[in-house]
Formats: structure tokens, sequence, C-alpha cells
């Protein structure tokens, strides 16, 4: 089995946080399902010198993501919202 190149893992954690299901990612990047768990798993394991500080947030991040994308809004419209609760309160 070939390694997977670093570009084609950066593609498949960006398609994970954007809240896409394993066999989609898999389809969208051309690689196995389990290629995909792999990373995945490498990514929650802090396996990722970028993301290791973030793993017990992770799933977090994630959901956070999704909830975004379905409110089709960026995180920088969420930073000014933010802002404004945290003036009001």
């Amino acid at each position: 089995m070939e390694e997977l190149s670093q570009k084609k893992k950066i593609q498949i954690i960006r398609l994970y946080f954007s809240g896409q299901s394993f066999e989609k990612i898999a389809v969208k990047t051309g690689t196995a399902k389990g290629s995909v768990s792999n990373v995945v798993a490498e990514l929650k394991g802090g396996l990722f010198p970028e993301t290791a500080d973030l793993t017990e947030q992770l799933e977090g991040l994630r959901e956070l993501s999704v909830l975004l994308n379905k409110l089709k809004k960026t995180p920088a419209e969420s930073l000014v919202g933010l802002a404004v609760l945290s003036r009001i309160f």
C-alpha cells in the first residue's frame, strides 16, 4: 500500500472538518475509506504537529465547522458576532 502524500492528508482533514462522511471523503480524494479513517486517527492522536496541541478540542472544532457550514457563515462572521456578544454580556 502506497503512503499518502501530505497534500492528500491535508485534503482529507479539510473535508473531515467540513463535516463530510468518511465515504464521501474517500470518493472525493480517490482514497480508500480505511485510509481516510487512518488519517483522522492520526489527527486525533496528535501526529500532525500543527494540531498536536488541539487533540482534545478536535471534535468540538469539527462540530463548530459543520454548524458554520449549515448556517452559511464564515469564521470571520462568527468572530464579529462573538465580539458583539461579549460586549453585551
